[in-house]
């Protein structure tokens, strides 16, 4: 990041946290202490990143704007209707994560469905997730006040 700020003067920084993972429908069955645990890690670790930073923005005077991933997901999540969603979880993807695994299958319409797989956003949800974050980013530095359109977001992959 110091080559940046040096070399190429950048100023604004976008910080992606990370996503409380066991809202996704890999940790469906488990248990409330165990999700605790999980979410607990993540809230750390985002502080820690966020404080591994501080340096320089005292130093540089950089800006930092945090994406809030975690908001997006529960927005997406809690008002499905507003962004097409139908299933919000289950994976839509049913098969293993990795090519030692069997095959799965997909689901019938993984255009309006939250996960792909059990961990990870579909297609649909990438697409909601960056335009939001770039309105959000858009807003924070000043340039632009817009209002995020998601209607090409439910373009089919297949």
């Amino acid at each position: 990041m110091e080559r940046l700020i040096k070399g190429a003067q950048a100023h604004y920084f976008v910080l992606p946290t990370f996503p409380d993972i066991s809202a996704t429908p890999r940790f469906n069955q488990a248990d409330a202490s165990e999700k605790e645990s999980l979410k607990r890690m993540i809230d750390q670790h985002n502080q820690q990143l966020q404080e591994k930073l501080a340096p320089l923005v005292r130093d540089y005077g950089i800006v930092l704007i945090p994406t809030n991933l975690q908001g997006i997901l529960e927005d997406l999540s809690k008002n499905p209707t507003h962004y097409q969603i139908e299933n919000t979880n289950t994976a839509c993807y049913t098969g293993g994560s990795t090519i030692f695994e069997s095959a799965g299958t997909i689901c019938e319409d993984p255009e309006h469905t939250l996960f792909w797989d059990d961990i990870h956003p579909s297609a649909t949800a990438h697409c909601i997730i960056g335009r939001r974050a770039f309105s959000d980013v858009s807003q924070r530095i000043g340039h632009y006040s817009i209002t995020p359109d998601f209607s090409g977001c439910h373009t089919s992959f297949r």
